[in-house]
């Protein structure tokens, strides 16, 4: 009863499957820090919209400071990471620089809110 309470309040969002991402062939785990040209508002929903819409981006943060957007990517190889940061990242419009940070190893995964 207490679950349903939370599911029914918000507070629970939903449910996800934690998988291996090595034993499905997903070896590749990086993080890019993209600055946009122009901030305007509809520029910034424009390349969210986008970010949405690539299988490779698992998880996308507007941020403050020298970048505007973190995407936190998942690549089968390191092949397959390259060619979207080059042949998607880097050519959309209004994307002015694109860092990347390849992951070596996860030393701590928790969930994003801690409760207690």
């Amino acid at each position: 009863r207490r679950v349903r309470r939370l599911e029914e309040a918000g507070i629970i969002k939903g449910y996800r499957a934690l998988l291996n991402a090595p034993m499905l062939g997903a070896d590749v785990v990086a993080f890019c820090l993209v600055g946009l040209h122009h901030h305007s508002e509809s520029a910034l929903k424009a390349f969210a919209e986008l970010a949405r819409g690539w299988p490779i981006v698992r998880e996308a943060w507007m941020v403050s400071g020298e970048s505007d957007f973190m995407l936190h990517c998942v690549a089968p190889d390191l092949a397959t990471f390259q060619t979207f940061v080059i042949e998607k990242l880097t050519a959309t419009p209004n994307v002015d620089t694109v860092r990347t940070a390849l992951t070596i190893r996860q030393v701590k995964s928790e969930g994003l809110v801690a409760i207690g």
